[in-house]
């Protein structure tokens, strides 16, 4: 059943780098930090990785699928799609819920113990074109149906759904316009414009979705803004091409995105509130919306106050470089960060870093044989498809996520009494 419910080498050694570096190990954070919407994208997934790979509803399967995951492959373990449970009384989003998701998990819902889940959504429409007395349950088969290619009768469901649209050019439950609901109706309308009065519908749709958004660029949905409207929103929106982030559609120069991303927590999972916890549905629609963002081209720099990225397995070269010489130099394969991949590379017991803070490597102090008066520690660099990746700056060792082929470069540095920049290599 579909849920509604209302995240070069001498450039290295300037003032910032190493200001930014003396404290390798600590989750430093990084206070307003520009991320693509690429890197945000796979910061979510990574919250999934590291905390969540037992899915448990379709919209997380698909939002994974969407964003690049091989949702059939470990470490990911699907749902039971309770296909056994279908019978007389299911509605059509019980059918909408297992058809999208075997569809993102490379399943054929037309084939299964269950017969033709295909079929038997599509004999659920009326002879009205609807295929419930309630909305949700008539936008979705539209979007699951043409998604994988279903017959049904195209014209009569859209014209159902156009006569449900509300003065205000709206769509909702009762009497008042929902944005949640405006824009998944803007989802399943964008692809009939052929249709007559589909494309009027749609320009109506977002002239009351501009009226319905807040100060901040967001939307609230029963009375409380949350991040499940501005993603089903963004959705509608980007499915009808619309440039989300263009003038019209900014508030106090903040846009939906900004909104989205006010509910991201520190894992990279999303809040149904400002100040709440972790929520499943509000990770997984925001995951949705931003993985659209992604395939749609959009070009954007979150703000957010850290980092992400996807936490997987990655072959790693890590160089470590002493007072004297070069204390190790090995390619690795780790899950993780900076700290783990340096623990593979050396050893455990090789790695000095109590409560995260790296103190001693292979023995070897961040103090070792550098100049006296001079306050040093052991710092790290990473390089990335040859060039040096900026956002480990201000991260520590311990936070920084690997990614596949990084080089991870472990060197003293050093500042003297006043707090000037002076680095130690061999």
């Amino acid at each position: 059943m579909i849920h509604y419910r209302k995240k070069g080498i001498a450039l290295l050694l300037t003032v910032c780098f190493l200001l930014t570096m003396v404290a390798p190990g600590f989750a430093a954070g990084t206070g307003a930090t520009g991320n693509t919407l690429q890197d945000a994208r796979d910061g979510i997934v990574g919250y999934y990785l590291n905390h969540k790979t037992t899915l448990d509803s379709w919209e997380e399967v698909v939002a994974l699928r969407e964003a690049g995951q091989d949702v059939a492959r470990a470490p990911w373990i699907l749902p039971d799609w309770g296909i056994n449970q279908l019978d007389e009384n299911s509605q059509p989003n019980d059918y909408v819920g297992i058809i999208l998701g075997m569809l993102a998990a490379g399943q054929d819902p037309a084939n299964t113990d269950g017969g033709n889940l295909v079929e038997k959504l599509a004999a659920m429409q009326k002879k009205d074109g609807s295929y419930s007395e309630w909305l949700n349950q008539n936008i979705w088969p539209i979007i699951t149906l043409d998604k994988v290619g279903g017959s049904y009768d195209t014209a009569k469901a859209i014209e159902y759904l156009l006569a449900q649209q509300k003065m205000d050019g709206g769509f909702g439950l009762g009497d008042d316009s929902d944005p949640d609901f405006t824009g998944q109706a803007l989802m399943a309308l964008a692809p009939h414009t052929d249709i007559d009065g589909v494309a009027e519908a749609i320009n109506r749709a977002k002239e009351c979705l501009k009226n319905m958004q807040l100060d901040d660029g967001g939307f609230a949905s029963w009375g409380a803004e949350n991040p499940e409207s501005a993603a089903a929103v963004t959705q509608g929106l980007l499915a009808c091409g619309e440039d989300i982030t263009a003038d019209t559609w900014q508030k106090n120069g903040k846009t939906m995105i900004d909104a989205l991303f006010a509910f991201q927590l520190e894992d990279g999972s999303f809040a149904h509130e400002i100040g709440g916890a972790s929520d499943n549905i509000a990770t997984q629609k925001s995951l949705l919306a931003v993985a659209d963002m992604v395939t749609a081209g959009v070009s954007y720099n979150v703000i957010t106050g850290k980092n992400y990225s996807v936490y997987s397995e990655a072959k790693v070269r890590v160089r470590v470089e002493g007072a004297v010489n070069t204390l190790a130099d090995k390619t690795v394969t780790v899950t993780g960060t900076a700290l783990d991949a340096l623990k593979a590379a050396v050893g455990d017991a090789n790695v000095g870093a109590p409560g995260g803070f790296i103190k001693s490597i292979l023995g070897e102090s961040g103090q070792d044989g550098v100049a006296e008066g001079t306050n040093t520690s052991w710092m790290y660099y990473v390089i990335r498809d040859g060039s040096i990746e900026q956002g480990a700056f201000s991260e520590g060792a311990g936070d920084y996520n690997v990614r596949d082929e990084d080089q991870v470069i472990f060197y003293n540095g050093a500042m003297d009494s006043t707090w000037a920049p002076k680095t130690f290599f061999p």
